[in-house]
């Protein structure tokens, strides 16, 4: 219970002598029941209430009235959530349970959220590996762990990643010929492990990286990338 809904509000009653809106804030108004400060709420619930000065509010009344409010306000912290970038349906329950509101508000606003499209697992998912794709490409197990971290189902997953990676071959390609050009290795051994580790950490499928460092390796010998001194001194990258 914040200080505008002091825990005695849940034992209060009386008549509205006033609502007056908050010098702060003027998106809230502060209630008045017989000539004593009440408590504070939204000027939206006031309206949609359709409070006026003159109404009896019962003890009844008023626990509904500040129910509605803490939707209300935890509703509005989901869409300032929500402005940072998309969430899945089970990080904004994580972030609004931390905001101390009942599984009962939290519920509730999450299917508002649903209703108006704000929430969608699918979407959210094929936006993710979409993103990811573009800003810092990567492989299908890595994607599906992040997506499970943020609570996303596995068939949910699965069809995200079919969707917007497909062949996970040219991304590991690209990704693999921009680190190729910054390692030093002496021979083929040392190339494989350091390319080898950057594309499995990323998320690549086994296959895919080694045969992704072989065409790394052949593309180096091919450019004269690799020094053979008397050929002795194979496999040798700058």
């Amino acid at each position: 219970m914040t200080a505008e809904h002091p825990e005695t509000s849940s034992r209060l009653s009386g008549t509205i002598t006033a609502l007056e809106v908050q010098a702060r804030d003027q998106s809230r108004v502060n209630l008045y029941l017989d000539g004593r400060f009440a408590f504070g709420l939204s000027a939206k619930t006031a309206a949609d209430a359709g409070l006026r000065t003159g109404n009896h509010l019962t003890t009844e009344g008023i626990a509904v009235l500040l129910q509605g409010e803490a939707k209300e306000r935890a509703f509005l912290q989901a869409f300032n959530y929500l402005s940072f970038r998309g969430r899945s349906v089970a990080e904004m329950e994580r972030y609004l349970l931390g905001k101390d509101h009942a599984p009962e508000t939290v519920g509730t606003v999450i299917q508002r959220l649903r209703d108006l499209h704000y929430l969608d697992d699918s979407v959210f998912a094929l936006s993710w590996v979409e993103n990811r794709q573009r800003s810092k490409p990567r492989g299908a197990r890595l994607l599906r762990t992040e997506l499970m971290q943020k609570g996303i189902k596995r068939d949910t997953i699965d069809h995200a990643i079919s969707e917007a990676s497909g062949d996970e071959t040219p991304l590991a390609l690209d990704a693999a010929r921009k680190r190729a050009a910054t390692l030093r290795a002496a021979d083929y051994g040392e190339f494989s492990r350091k390319l080898g580790g950057y594309l499995s950490r990323r998320g690549y499928s086994s296959d895919v990286v080694w045969s992704t460092v072989k065409n790394l390796w052949a593309e180096h010998r091919g450019r004269g990338a690799v020094g053979d001194r008397d050929g002795d001194d194979e496999d040798r990258i700058d």
